[in-house]
């Protein structure tokens, strides 16, 4: 199985308004975290986008942090989109896969916007 690959952070922040403001699509989203990922960034500037409209609501689970954030103010009455942020491929990862399916199950991975500077050393 091909895992998309978004780096350029416009991609990242429009995946998760995509996420916020389609209609169906899958209800659990695995994203691994490879290197500068800015995922949270990307995550709060889509959230920041849609504020002023209903949006899907999201459950986000965070690595080494098992409190649960739901993130959006106006919420639409759909099931929520529980989001999980990963480091690698894990066997959790496997589990979530095989208990939701391809069709409920989606994963992508986060990396480095080759398009920012880095700080040089």
């Amino acid at each position: 199985m091909d895992i998309p690959v978004l780096s350029h952070t416009l991609d990242k922040v429009r995946y998760f308004r995509n996420m916020l403001l389609s209609v169906g699509g899958p209800l659990v989203r695995i994203i691994l975290l490879r290197g500068d990922h800015y995922a949270f960034g990307a995550l709060h500037a889509a959230v920041s986008d849609v504020s002023d409209e209903p949006a899907n609501p999201l459950c986000v689970l965070q690595p080494l942090n098992a409190r649960a954030s739901l993130p959006v103010k106006k919420v639409r009455p759909t099931p929520p989109t529980f989001v999980y942020f990963r480091c690698t491929r894990d066997a959790f990862v496997e589990a979530l896969m095989d208990e939701y399916g391809e069709e409920t199950c989606e994963l992508v991975a986060f990396e480095n916007d080759p398009t920012l500077a880095t700080s040089s050393k």
